[in-house]
């Protein structure tokens, strides 16, 4: 019991000697405008490509290049894995 409450504190302790400072990430430019193209920052305005007729469709692995650097795909449920 005592064991793991020493690893516990242990583990929690900042250890001041640390001198690591946080790099800000650079940024993109553009990054802070919003997008035309998404709603709030993520979700697509319009839609990238139809919806299937078929919800519960499944197909089996094609090739496309539809994809590069991938050359295959596989549907399933309205899904396109790749």
């Amino acid at each position: 019991m005592t064991l793991c409450l020493i690893l516990i504190f242990g583990s929690c302790s900042t250890g001041g000697n640390e001198k690591e400072k946080t790099v800000p990430a650079q940024e993109t430019p553009g990054m802070n405008e919003p997008e035309k193209t998404h709603v709030g920052g993520c979700i697509l305005a319009s839609p990238a490509a139809e919806a299937p007729a078929d919800l519960y469709m499944d197909t089996s692995i094609e090739t496309t290049d539809a994809f590069k650097p991938f050359t295959k795909k596989l549907t399933v449920c309205g899904i396109t894995l790749i």
